[in-house]
């Protein structure tokens, strides 16, 4: 067996140094594995994917519905900003640690009508806020605070679990 060199053993220091570097990284969480990304898919057969701006007064044309959070009425601008021909895919995104044991995200991706028409409404945010609409039950509300073009993730979560179940029936055709 031959003696080894100097080199040999600063190698050998090096690669042990890196192992313990990347192993205490992984222990106290500040290297962390991507979460898997979200598969999208086209909005199932019979299911609808609608947003409308919230009206803040009843108008003749507005529609009646239930915010999700209060239980309050609230008047929906109608027709719907985007319908389901709007939307060209849907995904439900799993968080790893979510905030609380409710939490979900929903994100949808507009087709070129939608996004055009979604860049328009929002050009300006001035705090409106969307209602998304999932088979005709309200279940999120939230203030525009930046323009939103062909992508976007809505987030919330309730004691229920209510917006999670939409979602999940929704992307996995349930």
């Amino acid at each position: 067996m031959e003696p080894q060199t100097m080199n040999d053993l600063n190698k050998r220091r090096i690669l042990g140094g890196m192992l313990l570097t990347f192993l205490s990284l992984t222990t106290i969480g500040c290297w962390k594995i991507p979460a898997a990304q979200p598969v999208p898919v086209p909005v199932p057969p019979g299911m609808r994917v609608e947003i409308y701006e919230l009206d803040p007064t009843e108008d003749p044309t507005s529609l009646t519905a239930v915010h999700p959070d209060t239980g309050k009425p609230i008047f929906l601008k109608s027709p719907p900003l985007i319908a389901t021909s709007d939307v060209a895919t849907v995904a439900e995104i799993v968080e790893e640690n979510p905030p609380h044991s409710e939490s979900a995200a929903f994100q949808i991706n507009l087709n070129t009508a939608g996004a055009t028409k979604m860049t328009q409404a929002t050009a300006t945010p001035n705090g409106q806020e969307l209602v998304l609409v999932l088979n005709g039950s309200t279940v999120a509300v939230a203030k525009v605070m930046m323009p939103i073009g062909a992508q976007m993730v809505i987030t919330g979560g309730n004691e229920s679990g209510d917006f999670q179940r939409k979602i999940a029936a929704l992307t996995q055709g349930k």
